[in-house]
Parts: structure tokens; sequence; C-alpha cells
């Protein structure tokens, strides 16, 4: 294994950058079986494999991407991951304080993986980086080298956008938060969790919803609850109350509210016109 890493901390800059790097390197043939860390704010662009696909676990979901590709380490993730044949890679690390600014800067939406195509302008720009970073201790090298990170990964998270945006991508991730839905409509559900793990930001995931279903998310758990509820009504004999707490309703007034105006009556009427 071969590596070269330039800590940028404290090198002097001319100009105030934006998000100035705090590390920047290079890892050829890595061998690193287990490591797991935390505290971390890194763009790493895993380019060359043996392997068919990296296996990251990003707090405590398992992810294989396909080479190359990149993800994104942040700060308030416990990220670990085993390396099953040498790979190379470029990272790019910023000091975790940059997190918010980041986050405002729209680079740190989700998804934190995503497979890249190592085009010639990419390529570019990456032998550029290690020519600088030959040069760090030179007057101005410093800020190009923040400058050309930044145009480094803005180009990654542009092919991620792309991505993001195919017709078909967007479609299956959408049907496959439907289905997880469908499958834990009575459980307290982890909205950013769900929509991190098939890669849409809030904002994404809420506009491309609309195209596919009729209502909102909150809406089409709220009837799949209610449908379960008539089943329930229908098919068991327990009280109203005992349905309130297994669909995870706030109260059964709020639940006998919600049924009558979805259904014109009330659970207990329902129950009872059934089983006339």
């Amino acid at each position: 294994m071969r590596l070269f890493a330039l800590n940028m901390k404290d090198l002097e800059r001319k100009f105030s950058s934006v998000f100035p790097l705090s590390r920047f390197g290079m890892v050829y043939s890595h061998r690193n079986q287990f490591t797991t860390f935390t505290n971390k704010l890194e763009f790493c662009l895993r380019y060359s494999s043996s392997a068919e696909y990296a296996v990251d676990i990003i707090d405590g979901k398992k992810y294989r991407t396909p080479y190359p590709h990149v993800i994104m380490k942040l700060p308030s993730f416990v990220h670990s991951y085993k390396i099953e044949a040498p790979r190379d890679a470029i990272y790019f690390q910023y000091s975790p304080d940059n997190e918010d600014a980041m986050r405002t800067a729209g680079l740190l939406d989700p998804p934190w993986l995503w497979q890249v195509e190592m085009t010639p302008e990419l390529n570019t720009l990456l032998h550029k980086m290690q020519e600088l970073s030959a040069h760090s201790y030179e007057a101005y090298v410093t800020d190009w080298l923040d400058i050309t990170a930044l145009q480094i990964v803005e180009k990654l998270l542009a092919q991620r956008e792309a991505h993001d945006t195919h017709p078909k991508y967007i479609e299956a991730g959408i049907r496959r938060i439907a289905s997880y839905f469908n499958l834990h409509f009575t459980e307290n559900i982890d909205m950013d969790a769900l929509l991190a793990a098939n890669g849409f930001s809030r904002r994404n995931f809420f506009r491309h919803w609309r195209k596919f279903y009729k209502t909102s998310p909150a809406e089409y758990i709220r009837e799949l609850k209610l449908q379960h509820a008539r089943t329930m009504l229908r098919e068991t004999n327990h009280p109203v109350y005992q349905i309130t707490s297994e669909l995870n309703f706030q109260n059964s007034h709020y639940l006998c509210n919600l049924f009558k105006k979805r259904f014109g009556i009330t659970p207990n009427q329902y129950r009872k016109q059934d089983n006339l």
C-alpha cells in the first residue's frame, strides 16, 4: 500500500476560502481490512479496485456500492468499512466545523454513496490537484488546492444529481418508500433515515412523490391506518382504544374523528352495522 497525505490545516492562505481543506490524500492498493470511525467530514472518490463493489456500514445500515464511486463521510455518522480487495482512492477532508455551512450550501444532501464516471474533465482536475500538491508551500498554491478540490466535489455532486433525476431511478425509489409505508405504517417511521437510505433529500422526495401518488405521504400512511382499523373492527373484538394503540394513533378521539370523516360513521357504528 502506498500513501500520500497533505495536512493543510497550518498551510498559509493568501485569501479566505469558503471551505478550506484540512487534509488531502491519495491511497494506492489500500489493504486495510476493517475500520470504524466518526467525527469525519470527507469526500472520498474510490476510483479503482479489483473487487466488484465496496462494503460500508453507515449508522448500522449496510451498503454495497460498485466501483468507481464517491462516499461522503459525515461527523455525526458511525462509519465502518471492510475492504475485500486492494483499492485506489483520493480524498478531501474538511473540518467538522464546516458541516452546517456545507449542508446549507446543499453539498451534504443524501445519498451518501453514489457511482461516478471517470470523465476526462474529472481526470484533468484530479491530475491538477496532484500537481499542485507538490508545490503546496509556494504562494497561492494552497488557495488553488482549496478551489480545485471544491471544483472536483461539485463535478462529483453533479453526477449524483444527474443520476438522481433519471426517471426510472426516481420512480423505483419512490415505490420502495411506498412499499416500506405499507409494511411499517403502524410504527414511528424515521423519515430522514428512510429517505437517506433510498437516496432522497426531503426536498427531492416530496417534489417527486406527487408525480406518482395523489395524496401526501402523511395522508397515504393515514389511509393505510384507517383501512386497517376498518379491518380490525370487522374481524376482531378489540376495543377502539386497543386499535388506537396498535395503529399508533394519538388517541381514540382522534381516530374516531378521522374514521367518521373518511367513512361517514364512527368506529362503533361501523362495527354494529357490520354485525347486522
